[in-house]
């Protein structure tokens, strides 16, 4: 028989196997019809139903959507992901028009789970870095004011200076000077 981890791990695998396959209707396999997301997106709805309206969203803005598991670590209640999304930009995100760029993102999920689905979720996933990969300006004031009142980032118009001042920014605190590189776009930095 089965442990409790076992079986919470197997559904997170699950999770990640019907995701990929687009096949979002089926989600309530692994989520409970009153999962408790703490990390929702601005418009996103209550219980499963809201998550499938996240999923229905994120897919139709990159229909072919990837998620890719980096690290998984469970105990007998939670399990925790580290992961990479990637699809290509062929509808709305946040306000951007299709772009049909590739893009790359990492994330984080904590899943707290009963009777082998989530009934409770936290996470996030670099949707500031996918937007720089979009292209999206973004304008820093903006941007904290929009996320602190929990809305979507601002976008506008370039700044003159701001991505200096970023690039100046990541160069001093990180020391490696790749602050305009892929990677550090990605969100890979750390």
């Amino acid at each position: 028989m089965a442990s409790t981890r076992e079986t919470n791990t197997a559904a997170q695998q699950h999770l990640g196997e019907l995701l990929n396959a687009g096949e979002i209707d089926r989600i309530d396999e692994v989520f409970a019809a009153d999962v408790l997301d703490h990390d929702k997106a601005p418009d996103q709805g209550e219980g499963v139903e809201g998550t499938k309206g996240f999923f229905r969203t994120l897919t139709a803005a990159f229909p072919d959507a990837h998620l890719e598991v980096d690290q998984l670590v469970a105990d007998e209640d939670n399990v925790v992901i580290a992961y990479r999304l990637s699809g290509t930009h062929q509808g709305d995100f946040q306000g951007v028009p299709a772009t049909g760029k590739r893009v790359e993102a990492r994330g984080v999920q904590v899943g707290r789970f009963a009777d082998g689905k989530i009934v409770e979720r936290w996470g996030a996933t670099d949707e500031l870095g996918i937007l720089r990969q979009l292209g999206a300006q973004i304008s820093a004031p903006e941007t904290v004011h929009s996320i602190a009142q929990g809305d979507q980032p601002v976008m506008t118009e370039r700044q003159d200076g701001f991505d200096d001042d970023i690039r100046d920014t990541a160069t001093a605190a990180t020391g490696s000077g790749r602050a305009n590189d892929s990677e550090y776009q990605a969100g890979a930095h750390r």
